[in-house]
């Protein structure tokens, strides 16, 4: 069976194909003019300079490259254009280097660009429709990006066109994909669908009234650290705390112009490393400030749950984690940042019921009547 070409070893060194005189080479070049036999291009060694480059840089490329020699458009492409392009892939190995009308008799449009390109100029085109086969008689729509240019022989006249292309259906579906989906303004939902499933889940858990333990959440914690929540309850019923203070925060996200940029920004900036990591990073950050700003992103992500409902897709963390937080700051106010949960207590996906616990706990400790989490 023949093989590609790229796979018989034939290197360029300044536009020049070398063939040594080795045996094995030698039978290699023997199964290279017979697959070749049918372009009509003569000897290797008699091809124009400027063409020995062009074709040996497109067989060799590691992007998709064809190459179209003549009036009758030999069509010649890379092992990269059988990966990538599916109407290339669906060729015969024996189409390589035939007429271009024989190979994709339906297209059109090569031969067509070729008359432009034989008077020197290039040919760009971007997510250009084609009605392609895809086997067995049936035809698919598909969109690439390409660029057709001219290849001069060294007397100045135009011997062939190189195409350099790009399949670019699966960005032309899916953008035309959001598009629909934007005006029917159903994005929200769509990107939503994990987190609202998950509260949806959490809603039904509460309402079939399933008991969630009061000490569910001391799980995996010493007692030295559950003596400090204890001691930090007694210090609520005795003064009332105030709140974190995110002000700042909410009012430049309402400035921001794009809202979907500050939230990713602020989440990286603050959750991307551990604590120790975001220090040793900026030795200008305490732990007392990151935890406050991780409580601040929380905090924003209740309230734009709330009044920006547009932008809550762009959250990292199932919605509902975002609302309890908000429970717990009603609750404890400022308090939430000398807790000795680590911010993975509130953020963690499967922490859900621990949260709830820890929530319900604080409220019997604060005689606080919730008819919901009874």
């Amino acid at each position: 069976m023949l093989e590609h070409p790229d796979s018989f070893g034939i290197d360029s060194d300044e536009a020049k194909i070398e063939i040594n005189t080795n045996s094995k080479l030698k039978s290699e070049c023997e199964r290279y003019d017979q697959l070749f036999a049918n372009l009509n291009l003569g000897p290797i060694d008699s091809w124009d300079t400027s063409f020995k480059t062009a074709f040996n840089y497109c067989i060799k490329s590691s992007n998709s490259i064809t190459v179209y020699h003549g009036d009758d458009l030999n069509f010649i492409y890379n092992k990269k254009c059988i990966e990538t392009i599916p109407v290339i892939k669906h060729l015969k190995l024996l189409d390589f280097g035939k007429p271009f009308n024989e190979c994709l008799p339906y297209n059109k449009t090569v031969p067509k660009e070729y008359a432009i390109v034989k008077t020197g100029k290039s040919v760009i085109e971007h997510d250009k429709y084609h009605h392609d086969p895809c086997g067995n008689g049936i035809f698919e729509e598909r969109y690439y990006t390409y660029s057709m240019h001219p290849i001069f022989k060294t007397d100045g006249t135009i011997c062939a066109m190189m195409g350099f292309c790009e399949d670019t259906s699966d960005r032309v579906f899916f953008d035309r994909r959001m598009k629909t989906l934007t005006d029917l303004k159903q994005i929200n939902e769509i990107n939503d669908v994990e987190k609202d499933c998950q509260q949806i889940i959490d809603e039904l858990r509460v309402l079939m009234q399933i008991k969630i333990d009061l000490d569910l959440w001391q799980k995996g914690y010493e007692e030295s650290e559950i003596s400090a929540c204890v001691k930090l309850i007694d210090e609520i019923n005795s003064v009332k705390p105030g709140k974190v203070i995110w002000d700042d925060v909410k009012n430049e996200y309402n400035k921001s112009n794009d809202k979907y940029k500050y939230i990713q920004d602020f989440h990286k900036k603050w959750f991307s490393e551990k604590v120790e990591s975001l220090i040793k990073k900026d030795k200008n950050f305490t732990k007392d400030e990151i935890k406050i700003k991780r409580f601040q992103y929380l905090l924003l992500g209740d309230y734009i749950i709330k009044y920006d409902t547009e932008n809550k897709r762009h959250l990292k963390y199932r919605l509902i984690n975002y609302q309890r937080l908000a429970t717990l700051h009603d609750l404890i106010g400022n308090k939430i940042l000398e807790l000795p949960m680590s911010t993975t207590f509130f953020t963690k996906h499967s922490n859900g019921i621990k949260f709830e616990s820890f929530i319900k706990w604080i409220k019997s400790k604060l005689h606080v009547v919730d008819s919901r989490l009874s």
